[in-house]
């Protein structure tokens, strides 16, 4: 019996072994024990793009104390680095002990982390690699946005970056960079991205002309961006007149317009801001030295000094100071206000100029030929006048170039005269009357000096037809609508004639323009025999407006009136109703006053005023013009058709000596 009992426990101990357990409590027969060990079994040292999950899923191996797996244990997975996730963030172990999860890494480049925990178990860490991913943003890192000198290159040159969905970097990316507008250059157009992902221009050279410059760059796949800079002006390069060239510079006076100068870089843009002063010649200018504006401009007026033989008178304008000087130069020539008159000598008509602010006198047409009817162009360079031609017996009308005495033909005619030439306010063109000597037909006309068109019937009549020409081609002249009905008539182009005066008792003849709305002419009050008794000096508009008779003195005829260029004096021939003195011109001025006679040195007679300006000629031009021209003394039918012209002023002249003056006064003219 005592060795029954002995064999029983040894059988026991035996049956326990067969069933599995190892008589430590690890395990019951062949059921698995406690996890004891986890252990990585794919998955690890991986590298992906940033946001990626991983090529390889992460695993793990749970075991018990003796290595056997241990199915149906919790693992918890949880990132320790990186910011990706893990899904699913807990798995169980398989039959074999395994489980798995997916590891999307972060968006953060390097090293990322994910842990594996099992209850009672030392948890087990994955490591991977995160690399940038695929382009997806272009963005300006640097040089956008600048300001530099047109021609040169901007300070910082263009760079962009290229990165991928979550801002990282990406390298060996192809960039290339373009000038879209503006006219520049860059250098290092096309380039890769470097390590920071970034990819630099080499240059960026603007354009010549100031103001925006764009400069694009572009990446495959990418939106392209845009870098704006702006251009700014050079140093002052160039400086030239752009405006108030073209004035009159009159002794005395001060130019009515601003001689504007534009400074510019060596590109053309205007220069802001730059220092310009100004110097005279013959004159003196204010202000003498200011700033250019925003446009590159500066303007100054000249007031001309007591300027003599057509003298040149300039302004200068300087730039840049001593360090690089640049200038330019607005040139004039001197002009003289002046009174314009025909001195009637030995059946001789001659055109005499005086100095309206000396008083003296010079000729200006030639001794040997009979001129009549003379108006100055109105920058005061040519004469226009009448002259008779001994060739053909008529009267042409000429243009006399004063600086070289040279003359030129606006009509000539064997069957007809040419009178009464008148200037355009331009001094463009020329109206001009023509009077048939055959059957008196009266015309107008109209020659443009520059192409030597002629228009040669702008106007007819059988009677006398005495017109001017006014702003925008506005013709006024003197019609005969009825005998001893001589009234004032205005016609616009493309228009009808309209009819200013009809006054039954008053003529109105010898019409010029003193503004572009106001009218200068003869009015001749008329008996009941419709005889004119006395010529007066009238005023009216152009619309029939504003008449007022501004010299009328009994026992005078006052005509051939005329206003100075300055609106300040009035001047007009005067003669005597009884012939028993001479005509002379006397002045007054514009606002009413005294008249006074203008000092001559004859006992001549002076008609057909006019007031112009003038640049008076060298001497030695003078005299060769006096020395032309051709010789003959008019004919008795030329000299009557002429006397026709001129209202039958001139069977009066010359009748009697100077024993009367002229002592009345003048009303306001404006």
């Amino acid at each position: 019996m005592k060795y029954a009992g002995k064999l029983s426990l040894l059988g026991l101990l035996a049956l326990s072994a067969a069933c599995g357990g190892d008589g430590t409590g690890s395990g019951n027969g062949n059921k698995p024990g406690a996890p004891a060990a986890i252990t990585a079994s794919a998955g690890t040292g991986q590298t992906a793009a940033a946001g990626a999950p991983l090529p390889t899923a992460p695993a793990v191996h749970v075991a018990e104390a003796k290595g056997r797996p241990t199915p149906g244990v919790t693992v918890t997975w949880a990132v320790t680095g990186g910011g990706g996730t893990a899904n699913p963030g807990t798995s169980t172990t398989d039959a074999n002990g395994n489980a798995t999860t997916t590891w999307t890494l972060g968006g953060s480049l390097g090293a990322q982390g994910l842990s594996a925990t099992v209850a009672g178990v030392a948890p087990l860490g994955f490591t991977a690699t995160a690399t940038a991913g695929a382009p997806a943003s272009l963005t300006i890192v640097a040089g956008n946005a600048q300001t530099g000198t047109v021609g040169t290159a901007v300070p910082v040159a263009p760079a962009v970056k290229v990165a991928d969905a979550f801002g990282n970097p990406v390298a060996n990316v192809a960039v290339a960079f373009a000038v879209v507008s503006g006219g520049g250059t860059v250098t290092g157009a096309t380039g890769t991205t470097n390590a920071q992902g970034i990819a630099t221009a080499g240059g960026w050279t603007l354009g010549t002309l100031a103001g925006a410059n764009i400069l694009k760059a572009t990446a495959a796949g990418l939106a392209e961006l845009n870098f704006t800079a702006t251009g700014t002006a050079g140093p002052a390069a160039q400086v030239a007149v752009i405006a108030g060239g073209s004035q009159l510079a009159i002794a005395r006076e001060q130019q009515a317009q601003d001689v504007v100068f534009a400074v510019n870089d060596a590109y053309g843009n205007p220069v802001p801001n730059a220092t310009v002063t100004f110097t005279a010649a013959n004159g003196t200018v204010a202000p003498s030295a200011g700033v250019t504006g925003t446009n590159g401009t500066i303007g100054t007026r000249l007031t001309v000094s007591d300027v003599q033989t057509a003298a040149p008178v300039t302004i200068t304008a300087s730039a840049n100071g001593a360090t690089a000087p640049v200038s330019a130069a607005a040139k004039f020539y001197g002009r003289r206000p002046a009174l314009i008159y025909n001195r009637i000598t030995q059946d001789f008509g001659r055109i005499w100029a005086m100095d309206w602010l000396t008083r003296t006198e010079r000729l200006l047409t030639t001794a040997g030929e009979d001129a009549n009817m003379g108006v100055l162009s109105p920058d005061g360079s040519v004469l226009a006048y009448a002259r008779w031609n001994g060739s053909t017996g008529f009267y042409d009308v000429v243009l006399k170039q004063l600086s070289t005495g040279a003359v030129s033909s606006v009509f000539s005619s064997a069957s007809a005269d040419g009178f009464y030439p008148r200037f355009s306010p331009s001094g463009d063109s020329i109206v001009y009357t023509t009077v048939d000597g055959a059957t008196g037909t009266v015309r107008v006309a109209l020659y443009a000096r520059h192409s030597g068109v002629t228009i040669a019937n702008l106007l007819s009549s059988t009677s006398s037809v005495l017109a001017a020409v006014g702003p925008g081609g506005l013709l006024a002249y003197s019609g005969a609508f009825s005998p001893g009905q001589w009234d004032l008539v205005t016609k616009a182009i493309g228009a009808a004639p309209a009819r200013l005066t009809t006054t039954t008792a008053m003529d109105e003849i010898g019409v010029v323009f003193i503004s572009p709305t106001r009218l200068l002419y003869t009015c001749a009050p008329l008996d009941a025999a419709l005889d004119e008794v006395q010529q007066d000096v009238c005023v009216i508009n152009t619309d029939g407006s504003g008449f007022a008779t501004v010299v009328a003195d009994p026992g005078w005829d006052d005509f051939d009136a005329t206003v100075s260029r300055d609106g300040k004096w009035l001047a007009f021939a005067s003669i005597p109703l009884d012939g028993s003195s001479d005509s002379d011109i006397y002045y007054a001025p514009t606002s009413g006053g005294t008249l006074a006679m203008v000092p001559t040195a004859t006992t001549d007679d002076e008609i057909e005023s006019h007031f112009g300006v003038i640049g008076w000629t060298p001497a030695a031009a003078l005299q060769a013009m006096r020395a032309a021209g051709p010789a003959g003394l008019p004919t008795a039918a030329a000299r009557a058709r002429l006397a026709r012209a001129t209202r039958d002023l001139r069977p009066m002249l010359r009748q009697g000596t100077r024993n009367q003056r002229h002592t009345g006064t003048t009303r306001r003219v404006f």
